[in-house]
Parts: C-alpha cells; sequence; structure tokens
C-alpha cells in the first residue's frame, strides 16, 4: 500500500533515532554482494547528513572461534527483531546518507524493526570509546563528543 509522501516522512522521522533497528538491502564494496541486512543507526544525532551503522550477522561462526573480536551477541529469544541468535558487529562502522535511507524507506526497501535496549546501546557504546578499529571522526558521532 502505497501511503502520500508527507506520511512516510512522519513515520521515518518519529522511528529514525540512535538505537533503532532497520532492514535493507546493502551492497558490500568489497565483494559486490547485495543481501538484505539488518542494520543499527549509531549517530548520537541521528539528523547528521551520514548515517553510521553497525551491520548485524546470525552467522556466527567467526565469533565463536575469535571471541575478543568486537561484537555484542544477542541470545535467542532476547529481543523480537532478531529470532535467531545474533550478533552486533562492532569492528566496522558502515556510513550511508540520512536522505539515501529516507528514500529507502518511502519506496518500501527500507523498514523499521525495533529498538536496541538501553544497556546494549551502553555496551556499544563502550566497545566503540575503546576500540582501535573505529576512526576517532567516526567515535565523535557515535558518543556525541565534540
Amino acid at each position: 500500500m502505497d501511503l502520500p509522501s508527507h506520511i512516510t516522512d512522519e513515520v521515518f522521522e518519529k522511528e529514525f533515532k540512535r538505537g533503532a533497528i532497520l532492514s535493507t538491502e546493502m551492497v558490500f564494496p568489497k565483494t559486490g554482494e547485495r543481501k538484505r541486512e539488518y542494520i543499527i543507526i549509531l549517530n548520537q544525532n541521528p539528523a547528521e547528513a551520514e548515517t553510521l551503522l553497525f551491520l548485524t550477522t546470525s552467522k556466527t561462526a567467526y565469533y565463536d572461534k575469535h571471541p575478543t573480536a568486537d561484537h555484542i551477541r544477542i541470545a535467542v529469544g532476547t529481543m523480537p527483531s532478531f529470532p535467531l541468535e545474533t550478533i552486533i558487529n562492532c569492528q566496522e562502522v558502515f556510513a550511508i546518507s540520512r536522505s539515501e535511507l529516507k528514500s529507502r524507506f518511502r519506496s518500501n526497501v527500507l523498514r523499521f524493526s525495533g529498538n536496541l535496549p538501553p544497556e546494549t546501546l551502553g555496551r556499544i557504546d563502550q566497545i566503540v570509546r575503546t576500540s582501535r578499529m573505529i576512526s576517532p571522526r567516526h567515535k565523535k558521532a557515535i558518543l556525541g563528543w565534540s
């Protein structure tokens, strides 16, 4: 069902916030692979033009073998958005423009799938704060540093 753009824009603005879980198609530059992924909005200020994201995965083998890799493991049944055991990969930040995400939402290519609980966002902040893999520029946007 197509809704008028002002309605979809209102929903987008209401739901587009730090910790929101989105489902959309991603294209991975290194491989060219396209697939639907769950992504997490990280920005303290989600109105910024560049939206910073972490990807999730239900493929846990790498994290089982590398438990010290920066990640958060979501157990089965603890979050409705993740019916399987899920990893939030906190090693690599992806950036997509806010306008691109809004366009995807208007076209029904992106959907909102819930929000992370505050304690999970707190764990993300702890990981980001000490990460050597995340740039200072991204840390500022994620942690709200000035």
